[in-house]
């Protein structure tokens, strides 16, 4: 579900920062974007010392909550820039929208391009996805470090750097 969410979330969150940054700050704002990305990752590791103290249910559903109420506020606040034009045309019933968007996935679906850049993009985040993963264990294990501070210490190391990355790389494509 999260995976869903998140396939969801990543091109819309692209396209409203790409619309409201048309000048030469796009890619530091994409880049600011993806830091947060990143910081949750970091401190994601610290969920283990939180799950230590408490239990990772409680854990769970504190994370759980704070995101919900997040995604309220979201809600409330957060609006996508469109002209007047735009507007008028894109008003219509969530059921007419929820029907369109169906139609929209058949047809993303069935390009081969889609599948071709899936996978483009899918491929490399596998091993990312293992290390990050498998990294605390490894680290707490080999070098019997409690989960707790293993965790951390993990996450922390390669989410800074990737921080770091995307927002040098902003500015550098900016004024490049």
């Amino acid at each position: 579900i999260m995976g869903v969410s998140e396939a969801f979330y990543m091109p819309t969150a692209m396209a409203m920062i790409v619309d409201y940054h048309q000048g030469k700050n796009r890619s530091l704002a994409v880049g600011i974007h993806m830091t947060g990305i990143y910081l949750g990752q970091a401190m994601g590791g610290f969920g283990a010392m939180i799950s230590t103290n408490f239990s990772w249910q409680t854990t769970f559903h504190v994370f759980g909550l704070i995101g919900t109420l997040y995604s309220v506020v979201l809600m409330i606040f957060l609006k996508e820039k469109r002209n007047d034009e735009e507007e008028q045309t894109v008003r219509g019933t969530f059921i007419q929208e929820f029907v369109e968007s169906f139609k929209g996935m058949k047809t993303l679906l069935g390009s081969i391009s889609f599948w071709v850049i899936l996978f483009y993009f899918a491929s490399p985040s596998f091993p990312g996805w293992a290390t990050k993963n498998w990294l605390p264990t490894l680290i707490s294990s080999s070098l019997h470090i409690k989960m707790e501070y293993a965790g951390p210490l993990s996450t922390i190391t390669l989410s800074l750097s990737s921080l770091v990355g995307v927002l040098v790389g902003g500015y550098i494509s900016d004024k490049w």
